[in-house]
């Protein structure tokens, strides 16, 4: 009898490795002397690109929503194709989320990425931006500059409808 593992399985087990094999990479960079500015562009380019990438493929799927219906969708489900666990609060012309649970947070933590190295809250930052501008124009990404407290990796506010 041929042994078969679930799909969310698979699909946990690759998204696992994709942010270990990022955070590796960023890692590997830092210990051979790369300067951690040109490290973060590359990354947010990449991110940035993916972002293009995702909005493209989600277009579609939005085409005649309203601004914040697309927002919160396209958030939503992008978060959690990356494996994000999140919550999210309703304010007056757009939204606030904060984000619990990361991949690539939980993987630079199992390898001990010095927090100064993690670009993973940029890299989120970059690629949703980008994905909003293909979705939307109207939809404005705001990082927070507050540092996250207790159980929060990382914030963002997203803009729509002022």
């Amino acid at each position: 009898m041929e042994k078969q593992v679930p799909i969310e399985e698979l699909a946990d087990g690759r998204l696992a490795l994709m942010a270990t094999a990022y955070t590796m990479l960023i890692k590997s960079l830092m210990e051979h002397g790369v300067a951690r500015e040109t490290v973060q562009r590359a990354s947010d380019q990449v991110w940035a690109q993916m972002g293009e990438q995702a909005g493209r493929l989600m277009k579609s799927l939005f085409a005649g929503e309203p601004t914040d219906v697309v927002a919160q969708k396209s958030g939503a489900i992008t978060m959690e194709m990356h494996g994000m666990v999140f919550r999210r609060w309703m304010l007056e012309g757009g939204h606030r989320t904060e984000v619990q649970r990361c991949p690539w947070h939980d993987a630079a933590e199992q390898l001990a990425l010095p927090a100064s190295w993690r670009m993973c809250a940029s890299g989120h930052i970059a690629f949703t931006d980008a994905m909003y501008k293909v979705l939307n124009p109207e939809i404005v990404v705001l990082p927070e500059k507050e540092m996250p407290r207790g159980d929060t990796v990382c914030t963002e506010v997203i803009r729509y409808g002022l």
